[in-house]
């Protein structure tokens, strides 16, 4: 679609590697002749690894509200965020003017405040087009230590997915740390999501069941999962395939400079 731009929003909770995965994603876009911008969300952010082509510090920065309002770290990034409405206009016309087709969007590290927060979710659907919107919501690979963490943190996608109301793509980030045996659980889950629930019916605990519970609902809406290390640029093809899809873009991005993980 000439002059459509699409937007790759990156969410997850903090630590899990958004802003470094923004970082690699554009990177290796850009190795691929694909247009693309980064826009950083994050008013409080100290320090990014890329040149975004969009920075609401820019309009706001948490730290000199911070220092203004006399406000301790997280109470300066509610201000932050509450204050950007008053930038909205200019935010969405400097995206305009970015480089395109593709926009990575890099949000704050705090998730409960950018997905739960109401006024956080209105500067979202502000700057962003709803209609060419995909989520690519990053599960810390970190936490991916047993079959019944990996079940409580799907389940956490999925509430994302229904806060944010858009296509999800969910991606475990930090993949050249994870045991390799939770790596190939991964990959069978995608292809045998019961499996899941019978390595759970071999742990022990008190709230097993509920685990049980939480994995047939997830089920329900399928697992697809994709490792991805920003580190040794690994998964970023598959990811960004699996963005496409979810955006009804048929035409994929030929690759030539990725292993698979």
């Amino acid at each position: 679609m000439p002059g459509q731009r699409f937007y790759l929003v990156i969410a997850g909770t903090a630590g899990s590697g958004k802003t470094r995965l923004a970082k690699a994603l554009g990177d290796w876009l850009d190795s691929q002749g694909v247009g693309f911008s980064r826009v950083n969300l994050d008013p409080a952010v100290e320090w990014i690894p890329y040149d975004p082509d969009v920075d609401v510090r820019d309009y706001v920065n948490a730290r000199r509200v911070m220092e203004e309002h006399q406000l301790g770290p997280n109470g300066a990034l509610l201000v932050s965020i509450d204050l950007l409405h008053n930038h909205i206009d200019e935010i969405v016309e400097a995206i305009g003017s970015s480089p395109g087709p593709y926009t990575i969007v890099d949000t704050p590290g705090q998730l409960e405040l950018f997905a739960f927060r109401r006024s956080s979710l209105e500067v979202v659907r502000s700057i962003v087009n709803p209609y060419t919107t995909v989520v690519i919501f990053l599960i810390d690979g970190i936490f991916l230590t047993t079959p019944t963490n990996l079940a409580s943190l799907l389940a956490l996608a999925l509430s994302i997915q229904l806060r944010l109301e858009y296509p999800q793509v969910n991606a475990i980030s930090k993949a050249d740390l994870i045991e390799p045996e939770m790596l190939e659980l991964v990959e069978k889950l995608n292809e045998e999501p019961d499996s899941l629930l019978d390595l759970m019916a071999r742990e022990r605990g008190p709230y097993k069941t509920y685990a049980e519970k939480i994995y047939h609902i997830v089920a329900e809406e399928g697992i697809n999962l994709v490792p991805v290390s920003s580190t040794r640029e690994e998964g970023l093809s598959t990811v960004f395939g699996e963005a496409q899809k979810a955006l009804g873009i048929e035409e994929g991005v030929e690759t030539s400079i990725e292993e698979p993980i």
